[in-house]
């Protein structure tokens, strides 16, 4: 612990899907690297610095090789929970966001662009009322998401282009057992 840092740790994780269908691409991912964990009064806030790889599978591609092993590179990861007290009324706003880098070429030989993903949302400990606190949570966030899966260009015909991003607001429920 050393001013605003409460700790420093290692982050490792991985995304594996053995299902390898048009709309399930058999995705692999490994991260790793550290994360700084800040002194947050009753919360928390890491931000972490990683190694990140990909593999998958894109059936969407006309022409190609299908299988993509895209190009190592990095991403900066964020996430949060910190504790707001409304009076009497437990309140939390929580999140992650990360921004990965260029990935290299795609399934098409497109160029990927960096990506950026941000969900936010300010949650109300509802079970607290029912004398269950932290068992129900519920309330408003908001996604944006730009350069969706690193695609900044369109799928070819006969396919729609991609929304390259997304901006909406979202209802969250969060149930604890």
């Amino acid at each position: 612990k050393f001013g605003p840092v409460r700790d420093i740790s290692l982050t490792a994780g991985f995304d594996y899907s053995a299902k390898n269908t048009q709309f399930a691409p058999g995705v692999s991912k490994i991260l790793v690297g550290p994360t700084i964990n800040f002194n947050v009064p009753k919360g928390f806030f890491d931000l972490s610095l990683l190694y990140y790889t990909e593999k998958n599978h894109n059936s969407f591609a006309a022409t190609g090789n299908r299988s993509v092993t895209f190009d190592p590179t990095y991403q900066i990861a964020a996430a949060w929970g910190i504790p707001i007290a409304l009076g009497t009324v437990a309140t939390n706003f929580k999140g992650f966001g990360t921004y990965t880098g260029s990935k290299g070429k795609d399934a098409v030989q497109k160029e990927t662009k960096p990506e950026t993903l941000i969900r936010a949302a300010w949650m109300l400990d509802v079970g607290a009322f029912a004398g269950k606190k932290g068992t129900w949570l519920i309330g408003p966030g908001y996604e944006f998401w730009q350069n969706k899966f690193g695609n900044a260009s369109p799928i070819p015909p006969p396919f729609p282009a991609p929304n390259e991003t997304t901006r909406s607001l979202t209802m969250n429920l969060e149930v604890h057992f």
